[in-house]
């Protein structure tokens, strides 16, 4: 199973339903949910069994290939997040091609 089929069987909720129907979330939900605002994406509940096996596929992934560790190292998880952040707050450019991209970056 990847990610992108747990998404597809994910129940999305809006933040007001998920505030008011949170108890009932907690104990009847056995799968993802996304809650979003305003249309986008902003939390994600799994299952705790979940949220475990990922942890064990991190750490999996970092013994399988120590090259990749620098990947997880403070000064480029700080790069991500602040990528993250650019993406979030729309700083990004998104091309359909590459001579778009490349005519962009003559300008």
């Amino acid at each position: 199973m990847n990610a992108w089929s747990i998404l597809k069987r994910a129940k999305y909720m809006g933040a007001r339903e998920f505030r008011e129907g949170l108890g009932d979330v907690l104990d009847h939900n056995k799968g993802v949910v996304v809650v979003e605002k305003q249309n986008q994406p902003v939390q994600t509940l799994i299952p705790y069994s979940v949220f475990l096996n990922l942890l064990e596929a991190s750490e999996q992934a970092r013994e399988k290939d120590p090259t990749q560790n620098w990947f997880w190292s403070p000064s480029w998880q700080k790069r991500m997040d602040r990528t993250r952040r650019d993406v979030k707050r729309g700083r990004v450019k998104r091309f359909t091609s590459t001579k778009d991209f490349l005519s962009d970056l003559r300008k």
